[in-house]
């Protein structure tokens, strides 16, 4: 009796630890696949830096040599738009050197960000770095109102495929998620309310309808008798005149 009480137990430890064994192999196999797909990834890291004033004591200031003109100058530490702010590639394009160039098309974030910066900024130069790697300079000129911002040179091929396998796919996923967003936030706002009966307008108050006041005069006022007159006096007699 004891035999027979134990041995479904015992089929169940055996089921058990022949399922872990399997997934302890299968863990084995895809973590280091996993790994390795990680490893292959390449990396992706836009920044826009935006050129300040040399300052030992400045420490958000880092000193870099100039590509369009000799020279050198200080940037910010702090990029003021990244690939983070990108929601669409506009296009993709030759430079002059033989370079390739893009444009890009920023959020409204990065818009608002670019456009407050380069409107404080004239004169100035906006730097670039692909994956930590200085490509050009842009000189800014005017305010960028737009959220339009352009790399006009510098970039590789190898560059360009990084930036159509990793930035493109996540601004399209961003851009979808941003006009899911905008979508949904026109229906409610478009929503009708609830219908409610109409308000009955408030009583109106005792001031609003004076009663006239009564005057004291009555209505109709008593006849008065009018004033006696005296008689009128007898002309006096003239002496020579019969009655005398």
């Amino acid at each position: 009796m004891v035999v027979d009480c134990c041995v479904p137990v015992c089929l169940q430890l055996s089921v058990l630890m022949y399922a872990m064994r399997i997934v302890r192999r299968l863990v084995l196999v895809c973590f280091p696949v996993g790994l390795l797909a990680l490893a292959k990834q390449e990396p992706l890291a836009i920044r826009f830096h935006l050129e300040t004033q040399a300052d030992p004591t400045n420490t958000f200031a880092v000193p870099v040599e100039m590509k369009t003109r000799p020279g050198s100058t200080s940037i910010s530490k702090l990029a003021v738009v990244s690939e983070i702010d990108v929601v669409e590639i506009l296009s993709f394009f030759d430079a002059r050197d033989g370079s390739r160039a893009v444009a890009f098309r920023l959020d409204s974030h990065g818009t608002h960000k670019l456009h407050i910066d380069t409107a404080q900024n004239v004169g100035k130069h906006l730097f670039v770095f692909f994956n930590g790697r200085h490509i050009t300079e842009l000189l800014i000129d005017r305010a960028i109102t737009d959220g339009i911002i352009v790399i006009p040179r510098g970039l590789t091929d190898a560059d360009i495929a990084i930036i159509k396998t990793r930035l493109e796919p996540a601004a399209k996923r961003k851009r979808e998620k941003l006009d899911k967003a905008r979508d949904r936030m026109g229906k409610i706002r478009h929503r009708p309310g609830p219908e409610t009966a109409p308000a009955k307008p408030p009583p109106e108050s005792p001031a609003a309808n004076p009663v006239p006041e009564e005057t004291t005069a009555p209505k109709n006022p008593p006849a008065q008798n009018p004033p006696a007159q005296n008689p009128p006096e007898p002309p006096a007699l003239r002496p020579g005149t019969p009655g005398e």
